[in-house]
């Protein structure tokens, strides 16, 4: 039988196993420039959802000031009609 004494390594396994570390530190890198951009991401989506909050905040303050600006025309030009 012979076990592990019989088992031949050719040339091709030992460069395969040479190259394996490399081809993992490689694929460690590419994983984390990836996580490193998913996270740029997903800051830049929150400051931009943030800058929208406060657009939309400001937006509605804005309307509201009209809406009492136009109550108060309207207050005005029905005094003037009734004037008239």
């Amino acid at each position: 039988m012979g076990g592990l004494k019989t088992v031949t390594i050719g040339k091709e396994l030992l460069q395969a196993a040479r190259g394996a570390r490399s081809r993992y530190f490689v694929y460690l890198a590419e994983n984390k420039d990836a996580e490193e951009k998913v996270g740029e991401k997903i800051l830049e989506i929150k400051v931009k959802k943030q800058r929208m909050q406060k657009n939309v905040k400001a937006l509605h303050k804005a309307a509201i000031e009209l809406a009492k600006e136009q109550e108060v025309y309207i207050s005005q030009f029905t005094l003037l009609t009734l004037s008239n």
